[in-house]
């Protein structure tokens, strides 16, 4: 009888460690698609960087000229703020966005 029981334990303890290993390679790969997100986050935040630093630049060369042509620069500073306020936009976005994500990767962690 001791050794049935014996038996019954082990039987229930693999039961046990086979389950606890599949829920962690299970959070291995969630937190892998996560990490993977969160990279894809970080590329997408360096490219709208170098475009925002392209527009800059742009709009600093379309400013020179305006001066040159004595040409009003009303409308050329209000397409920059209007390309600041929409990279802004787009820069908290990201923040939440990268912050949430990090949020679930936490709790995955956990």
């Amino acid at each position: 009888r001791e050794a049935v029981e014996a038996a019954l334990r082990a039987e229930k303890a693999e039961r046990h460690a086979e389950q606890a290993r599949r829920q962690n390679s299970e959070q291995r790969v969630a937190n892998r698609a996560l990490t993977a997100r969160i990279a894809s986050l970080e590329q997408r935040d360096r490219d709208a960087e170098r475009r925002y630093a392209a527009l800059a630049k742009r709009y600093a060369a379309k400013e020179a000229e305006a001066t040159r042509l004595a040409v009003t620069t009303t409308e050329l500073r209000a397409a920059e703020a209007a390309a600041r306020a929409d990279a802004e936009r787009q820069a908290q976005l990201r923040v939440d966005e990268r912050a949430a994500l990090e949020a679930e990767l936490g709790a995955f962690r956990e």
